[in-house]
């Protein structure tokens, strides 16, 4: 009587780990996704800031050279009105106070109201992303901008529609990042076009094939993506003569028509439950037994959950995601200081393009820096060739000297075919003064007048 009871109650528990099965398989999907959409900002960020800074060396060469202010002026007029990003997109120059000093279409206007200006005044630098509609517009489009303050305070920004700046992602690139990814021992990814074409599959005969995957019948896939762009579904397929149920989730990224579905193999997750299901069929166990080797199943399947769910496919680091839940605790509990550190690797492209050795400094660098993890001192990695460090109950000297070591100790890594290096921005953030948002872009800003004013250092950002 006892063992039917227990094994009722396993079969409680079985539906909760199932529960646990989809939450995986989400977060998978949802990983996949942020490495797309991570990669496509980078990309724009990047050419976006170089349209931005070359208005700011133009100005600085005019005054340099001597022009009068209406020179200047009627030079500015002349560029922004003559400029064009992708097929809309513009350079515009708004003053201290919020209004268009600069403009293709709306010079003059007073645009302070908008949140988007609102945050490029409060910033040295910003990379911001907005819905906009322009007059006749049926609904909204996503844009990209990048803004650089002037020393008069008012601020350089060049903007564009997001969907017309993909000519400049590198696909291949792309589509090795998420090849590098894979949940789990089975874990899978196809990445579909709109037009049903497989662009990345997995290798391997531990994986799903495309047919098993989607039935022969993407045509009906790609419709339900159509009808809903994010959801799941359950495929049976036959693996070794067995028949399995799997469950796959995709989402659509719509700025490069690709849908990602992802899972984790049912048949991974379950092997453990699958097992100690039989083993009560067959033999009379304990239930002290039984309850002890439930536990065990569950801390496994727990295990592979945190794994899927928190940290960096490439690196091992915490995600950003998890980063984030982490530091919103110490934003919102603490009520002393903390201090903000920003890397990024230097000329991380040139080193890509190269030397063909981009992952393998990422993952060098993260070693460096799990060395500094603690229960007050959270690392991930921020995006990119991105990393970002909280320490908590740290102010920014002491912040400063730890990130002075990180970078001394990776400007000495020799295990690679090329040397390299990282700078740092530092910002000490009071818990009743700053939002954690605010702290990362200031700490931003610090990195950006240390890659500005050379490299390889860091800078403390005041304001």
């Amino acid at each position: 009587m006892s063992s039917i009871f227990t094994i009722i109650q396993f079969e409680r528990v079985d539906t909760d780990i199932d529960n646990i099965t989809h939450s995986v398989i989400k977060s998978s999907v949802h990983a996949s996704y942020d490495i797309m959409d991570t990669t496509v900002n980078e990309s724009i960020k990047t050419y976006l800031k170089g349209v931005a800074a070359t208005v700011q060396r133009m100005t600085n060469a005019g005054i340099e050279s001597g022009l009068s202010p209406v020179q200047i002026d009627r030079l500015l007029d002349q560029y922004t009105n003559s400029t064009k990003i992708g097929e809309h997109g513009y350079v515009s120059i708004t003053s201290a106070k919020g209004r268009l000093l600069y403009h293709p279409h709306r010079k003059g206007e007073d645009v302070s109201q908008y949140d988007f200006v609102k945050k490029q005044l409060a910033h040295d630098q910003t990379f911001l992303e907005y819905e906009w509609r322009n007059p006749g517009d049926k609904k909204a489009t996503m844009k990209a901008a990048y803004s650089l303050k002037r020393k008069d305070g008012s601020v350089i920004e060049v903007s564009v529609y997001k969907e017309e700046m993909l000519h400049l992602i590198d696909t291949h690139l792309l589509k090795k990042k998420l090849a590098d990814y894979q949940p789990g021992k089975t874990g899978f990814i196809y990445i579909i076009d709109k037009n049903g074409k497989i662009i990345l599959k997995p290798t391997g005969s531990e994986h799903l094939s495309s047919e098993a995957l989607f039935d022969s019948n993407m045509t009906g896939f790609l419709k339900q993506v159509q009808a809903q762009p994010e959801g799941t579904f359950i495929q049976p397929v036959m693996i070794n003569g067995n028949k399995f149920v799997e469950t796959v989730a995709y989402k659509h990224y719509s700025f490069l028509n690709w849908t990602v579905a992802t899972g984790i193999s049912n048949s991974e997750l379950t092997e453990s439950t699958s097992d100690l299901y039989g083993s009560l069929i067959t033999a009379a166990v304990s239930v002290f037994l039984v309850i002890a080797s439930l536990l065990f199943v569950l801390t496994i399947r727990h295990r592979k959950q945190i794994i899927a769910e928190k940290k960096d496919y490439l690196t091992g680091l915490d995600n950003r995601r998890r980063f984030m839940e982490l530091a919103q605790v110490v934003e919102q509990t603490s009520s002393n200081i903390y201090s903000i550190v920003l890397f990024d690797i230097d000329k991380f492209k040139n080193i890509n393009d190269t030397y063909g050795e981009g992952d393998e400094v990422i993952r060098e660098v993260a070693h460096v820096l799990k060395q500094f993890e603690s229960s007050n001192v959270f690392v991930s990695r921020h995006g990119g060739e991105e990393f970002i460090l909280l320490q908590n109950d740290i102010d920014e000297i002491e912040a400063k000297s730890i990130a002075e070591g990180i970078r001394i100790r990776i400007s000495k890594i020799t295990s690679l075919k090329c040397r390299f290096t990282i700078s740092g921005g530092v910002f000490e953030a009071d818990s009743d003064k700053h939002n954690l948002t605010e702290a990362i872009a200031f700490a931003d800003e610090g990195l950006y007048e240390a890659k500005e004013s050379g490299r390889n250092k860091v800078v403390i950002k005041h304001t």
